[in-house]
């Protein structure tokens, strides 16, 4: 008997990627998995993403154009959560990848990921890997998990029944993710009411659902100017801070147990200092009064509401220390881990 391997739909969204473009669409081409099928969306970008799509369309073999399954290019920009549910609506894959058209996918990636899946329950709906972190320069800076001198996650972060890790931070690395088509459309794909996808979908799956890491390395993720962890961290006004108080707000207007209460404490408190941290001082209380509800405050919550309600803007000594945290320590940790290897090989 002949065994088929299952269709996978990877669906291709571009805003603006023209500097992108090529090189993300020619890594879908190059995967070693050989059963997919392409919906490249474009919503409405401003550059020339649309001729530059147009261009790989006509120039590519008839191999790789009969697995482009259709092209959307929207006249009006939509929002990545509308976008992808039109292209979600046509896709016939098993299972389905959103693709952002400023990412790369390694060869493996796709193989992998439907290999692992195909060995789970259907009580699994997303799977999700490791990713090399690039810059705005092309440079691979880090990984989004941290990794042994095996490429190996350490620790590896959770599998299973990950609800309760979900509500107390959003740890799994997106553009690696694979989704059980038919658990995404149960949930009626993504939330179109609100500003990103990740969180809010990641949530609605996993309360009936499990998810299982991957220890690969599947994806190039580039973090540009402008991305959406970027936006979190914007000054007012911050589309993105207002939909996270209503999925808080919908959360809290559950039946919460008692370890998810506890587990909701630490995203809630986290989002009191960043609404705190970018001066959307009226969102912080809201945050705060959300976690008095569940019995969730404490000192140092109360200390940054009380900064908050007095409007102390901090901003610019925040994104100083980020600076610091984030680029200049693990720069400097890494320039010492090669002096102590070269140190070391010589003696």
């Amino acid at each position: 008997m002949t065994y088929t391997k299952p269709l996978v739909t990877v669906i291709c969204l571009c805003y603006n990627h023209a500097n992108y473009l090529e090189e993300a669409l020619t890594s879908i081409f190059d995967q070693t998995y050989p059963s997919l099928e392409m919906i490249w969306v474009d919503d409405a970008s401003t550059d020339q993403s649309v001729a530059i799509m147009q261009k790989v369309l006509a120039s590519c073999p008839q191999e790789l154009r009969s697995k482009i399954k259709a092209t959307l290019w929207l006249p009006t920009n939509q929002g990545n959560c509308k976008a992808f549910n039109k292209a979600l609506a046509m896709a016939a894959g098993k299972y389905v990848i959103d693709f952002a058209t400023d990412d790369k996918l390694l060869p493996h990636h796709i193989a992998a990921m439907v290999q692992a899946f195909e060995t789970l329950p259907e009580s699994y709906a997303l799977l999700y890997a490791n990713a090399y972190l690039m810059n705005d320069r092309g440079k691979i800076y880090q990984c989004y998990y941290q990794v042994d001198k095996h490429q190996k996650a350490k620790p590896p972060p959770p599998s299973g029944q990950v609800y309760v890790p979900l509500l107390a931070q959003s740890w799994i690395c997106a553009p690696t993710t694979v989704f059980r088509k038919q658990a995404l459309q149960t949930i009626g794909g993504y939330p179109e009411h609100f500003s990103f996808e990740d969180w809010p979908t990641w949530l609605a799956l996993a309360k009936n659902h499990q998810f299982q890491y991957i220890d690969q390395i599947g994806v190039i993720y580039r973090q540009t100017t402008g991305s959406k962890t970027q936006r979190m961290y914007a000054l007012p006004p911050n589309q993105h801070l207002q939909d996270c108080l209503q999925i808080c707000q919908d959360i809290v207007s559950e039946q919460l147990s008692e370890p998810e209460k506890q587990a909701f404490w630490h995203r809630l408190r986290y989002f009191v200092r960043l609404s705190f941290y970018t001066h959307h001082f009226a969102l912080a209380a809201a945050f705060g009064s959300l976690l008095k509800k569940i019995n969730g405050l404490n000192l140092t919550t109360n200390i940054w509401l009380w900064l908050a309600s007095r409007q102390v803007k901090v901003n610019r000594l925040y994104r100083f220390y980020s600076y610091l945290r984030y680029t200049i320590t693990p720069f400097l940790v890494k320039l010492f881990r090669c002096k102590t290897h070269e140190y070391k090989s010589a003696h």
